[in-house]
């Protein structure tokens, strides 16, 4: 594939003038034999049947590509990003508290050459997050930052030069996992170290069984790692692709394994671990220059990704987390890769361990309470934004924002049961 953005056609749309980054790509062309990795598995099934809400919280000024990272004491911190308001990188920090009604802006990192767009943020110890990974005049140098004293200092150097676009991910006592992004020269690196708090430096571990950047990290409740999407390169061909595949990293072996593939490729996307242990991924962008709203969830156990409610609108180069009491916020970001459309307010994945029961009955005046059916098709819960939209109980919601049919006599009719009408007309002759 050719990555493009405007007129600039390169491998790594960083590079361009532009200075969008990789999160202003467009696929223009499948190139003949690119072997992308394309099997996956959905199931038929929603073991978290969540929903939806608009939050509270806003960024302001709106930023995309940023890092976040949840907190030991709940809430979620983020770091740099690309402003909106003045299309300059930042280097400012946000703490956005555990009720997630309130944020407030932390100290920004004093050096201005310090990590931006695309950086990486893992809380390693309570209180005490590293930095990495972002455009900056050392591809190696990292910085921590203390909340007690809301101050920044330089962290131990990276063994590798990461421009952006890296994962980093918490692994508990005092230790962070830093794998991929792009190196010198755009490639996606496969390289992987751990940061380690007691040594105060970097350790080199196995390598990714990929070469990936703009790709997410989740800590499994078993102590494993789950590096899920992103852009990966095509071997010999000098482009990339974006990519649905997954792999797994196995600290005490120090081993990656395949794992099952998400539904879609995602690049610059939110993955965060529910408190069952599943892992939810939604939005990011692939082939199109349009942002998703899809959303999925990978169950360890099965070794399967299953499909839930889609997020109230699409959005990529967000910052997605678990504020600490089950509920997942993601806030930031734009709504595709073509225009940048800012998006300053947040949403709320509200996590239920078992799908939810039958819905109120339907109201029918503006500001009641149900499910209503908005853009793309999505049953949103909350007040009756207008009279327009139309909806009630969930499963009136979903008849009219999703009708299922069936085939009865050769054709495909409305039904209470069946699927979508592709999967119907699949079937039935």
């Amino acid at each position: 594939l050719k990555m493009t953005h405007g007129n600039c056609v390169t491998k790594r749309p960083w590079s361009c003038s532009t200075g969008l980054g990789r999160a202003g790509v467009v696929v223009s062309a499948v190139m003949a034999g690119a072997s992308a990795v394309v099997s996956h598995s959905t199931g038929p099934s929603q073991p978290n049947s969540g929903r939806w809400t608009l939050g509270s919280v806003e960024l302001n000024p709106a930023v995309a590509e940023m890092g976040s990272t949840p907190l030991q004491t709940g809430g979620m911190m983020i770091y740099g990003g690309l402003a909106y308001q003045n299309n300059q990188f930042m280097t400012t920090t946000f703490l956005i508290h555990p009720n997630s009604s309130s944020i407030t802006q932390l100290a920004n990192s004093s050096d201005n050459n310090g990590p931006s767009f695309g950086p990486s943020i893992a809380e390693f110890a309570d209180g005490e997050a590293i930095v990495a990974c972002g455009f900056q005049a050392d591809f190696t140098v990292t910085y921590i930052y203390n909340r007690a004293n809301d101050s920044w200092r330089n962290g131990p150097r990276m063994n590798t030069n990461r421009l952006s676009g890296c994962g980093m991910v918490s692994l508990g006592s005092g230790r962070v996992l830093v794998a991929g992004g792009d190196g010198i020269g755009g490639a996606a690196l496969v390289s992987a170290e751990v940061f380690d708090t007691s040594a105060n430096s970097f350790k080199k571990v196995s390598n990714m069984l990929t070469k990936r950047a703009e790709f997410q990290l989740a800590l499994l409740h078993d102590g494993r790692v789950l590096a899920a999407g992103g852009s990966v390169d095509v071997a010999g061909s000098g482009d990339a692709y974006p990519t649905s595949a997954c792999e797994i990293w196995d600290p005490e072996a120090d081993k990656w394994a395949p794992t099952v593939n998400m539904s879609v490729a995602r690049v610059s996307f939110g993955l965060a671990v529910l408190p069952n242990g599943m892992v939810l991924a939604a939005g990011g962008f692939n082939t199109e220059s349009e942002a998703l709203s899809s959303a999925e969830v990978f169950d360890p156990s099965q070794q399967q990704w299953f499909p839930v409610t889609p997020m109230p609108r699409s959005r990529m180069g967000f910052a997605m987390a678990n504020l600490g009491d089950g509920t997942i916020m993601a806030i930031g970001g734009s709504t595709g890769t073509d225009q940048w459309i800012k998006i300053n307010g947040s949403v709320l994945y509200h996590f239920n361990q078992t799908p939810p029961s039958p819905t109120p009955p339907p109201p029918s005046p503006p500001g009641s309470v149900g499910y209503w059916c908005v853009a793309n098709s999505t049953c949103l819960y909350g007040p009756r934004p207008n009279p327009s939209f139309k909806g009630g109980t969930l499963e009136q919601c979903q008849s009219i924002c999703n009708p299922k049919y069936a085939c009865e006599s050769d054709k495909c009719v409305v039904s209470t049961r069946g699927g979508t009408l592709e999967q119907c007309q699949a079937v039935c002759v």
